[in-house]
């Protein structure tokens, strides 16, 4: 037992009576602080005891979201828990629409496609059409990617996705979206052209944002069955820029988005880059960032809305150009797989936003 103060105060009574605890309320010192119970159970728990052996004592669970501000860095806050005291009222959830959330630093919209509409306040700058997945064939090798001459781009920006709220409070919103593309199952034996059998790859992402968050996280899975192909998503910035800036080993590094190679020259410049954390589009006035979690390939595309493309699946059939073995699938990534990665929209430059910073604190 502690008082307000948080001195201990020991006490003699039936252990039981926690058992008859209804609610709770949360304290910052002696400042109520808003929580949000999304869940109450009893169980048994294992107790260690100096004096005695340790012993099964009957418990009342609560969980709780609550909005914690101002920890000290490298530190901890002390918050305090009071029983049966009515809990302070949190302020209105961050869904206040169907098929959108808001928090104080972004506004978000799931599109009929599962794609996002993101409103940056701090800007007032608007992203449209977030999120839409790529996918085209595939005969390279590990070095690069290698298109197919008779191939047809597959987009997810014409289909009906399935769009659901899982949670909905003052603290978080995540909203689960499915969309499904029907892919060819793999290449032809001429490496010319893709399949006529097809296959449905659904794809379900949980979209959240957090209270005071300036980012949208994002986490997909797939349970990856197709063969000789590309799976990309598209993040269209709308951003007049001629240069990308995107996280590596030691440093951020920028590079062109038009290729600096010119005609003739024998090796074709690659138009993929690598990155580390994240990777950023800017004009100096307003940008978008991309956070990723073990996805190291992206591009800019060489259209008007600069176009982020992010690599999540390159399945190939061949090692630097030796066949695999039929038994070895490896290359082909037939699996279940989840990818973690986040948008994150800003002011400035990728240094006046510390997108650095934003991306580890995502990781």
């Amino acid at each position: 037992r502690y008082n307000r103060s948080g001195k201990i105060r020991q006490v003699q009574r039936d252990r039981s009576d926690d058992l008859d605890v209804k609610t709770i309320a949360l304290y910052d010192g002696d400042r109520p602080i808003p929580c949000h119970i999304t869940g109450q159970d009893s169980r048994d728990i294992i107790v260690e005891r100096l004096e005695l052996n340790s012993r099964s004592v009957p418990t009342r669970q609560f969980y709780f979201n609550f909005y914690a501000q101002d920890i000290p860095a490298m530190g901890y806050k002390v918050f305090r828990v009071v029983p049966n005291e009515r809990s302070t009222r949190p302020t209105a959830s961050l869904v206040r629409r169907r098929g959108s959330m808001e928090n104080e630093f972004l506004a978000v919209k799931i599109n009929d496609n599962g794609s996002l509409t993101i409103k940056d306040k701090q800007t007032g700058r608007t992203f449209r059409q977030l999120h839409v997945f790529d996918d085209k064939g595939e005969v390279g090798d590990w070095s690069q990617h290698v298109p197919l001459p008779d191939d047809r781009r597959i987009t997810s920006s014409r289909g009906k996705a399935a769009v659901k709220v899982e949670r909905a409070d003052a603290f978080v919103a995540t909203y689960r979206v499915r969309v499904r593309m029907r892919l060819p199952v793999q290449a032809a034996t001429d490496k010319k052209s893709r399949s006529r059998k097809t296959a449905t790859m659904e794809l379900i992402s949980r979209i959240t944002l957090r209270r005071g968050a300036r980012r949208v996280d994002i986490e997909t899975e797939l349970d990856h069955r197709t063969k000789d192909h590309r799976l990309r998503m598209l993040f269209p910035s709308g951003i007049k820029t001629k240069s990308s800036w995107s996280g590596g080993q030691f440093d951020v590094v920028e590079r062109p988005v038009k290729s600096p190679v010119r005609k003739g020259w024998r090796d074709e410049q690659l138009k993929t880059h690598p990155q580390y954390h994240f990777v950023d589009v800017t004009d100096g006035k307003v940008g978008l960032g991309i956070l990723t979690e073990g996805l190291t390939e992206y591009e800019i595309l060489e259209d008007p809305n600069r176009t982020i493309a992010v690599t999540m699946v390159r399945a190939f059939a061949d090692v630097i150009g030796v066949p695999v073995r039929e038994q070895d699938t490896g290359a082909q990534c037939q699996r279940q797989i989840v990818f973690r990665y986040a948008i994150c929209p800003h002011d400035g430059d990728y240094q006046d936003a510390n997108l650095f910073a934003e991306a580890r604190r995502f990781h």
